[in-house]
């Protein structure tokens, strides 16, 4: 699992991942400044949001010193569910929920 990766590259990843959310959430704040982009595609917007928040749990969870620990930590349902099945899969992990 991330143990098995070296904790520079797991460290070198998490910061890609943090730096792509804060530009997708700079995108993100630059149109919800038009009104006009905010009335016509909200439910994009809500994705652009959901797509940074997503990725800042990825990458906690990549550097977290118990990565299983720190997926039974994320506050997003559709990630939690995703995670869960993948530990649920390795027959060498525990299952979150339990």
């Amino acid at each position: 699992m991330a143990q098995d990766v070296p904790a520079e590259l797991r460290h070198a990843i998490a910061a890609s991942l943090k730096e792509t959310a804060h530009l997708i959430e700079s995108l993100g704040t630059q149109l919800c400044a038009d009104p006009h982009v905010v009335a016509e595609f909200l439910d994009c917007l809500q994705s652009i949001d959901l797509a940074t928040q997503t990725l800042r749990c990825n990458a906690a969870v990549l550097v977290a010193d118990c990565p299983v620990s720190a997926a039974r930590e994320v506050k997003l349902q559709k990630l939690t569910s995703l995670l869960c099945a993948a530990l649920l899969e390795n027959a060498g992990e525990r299952p979150l929920a339990g």
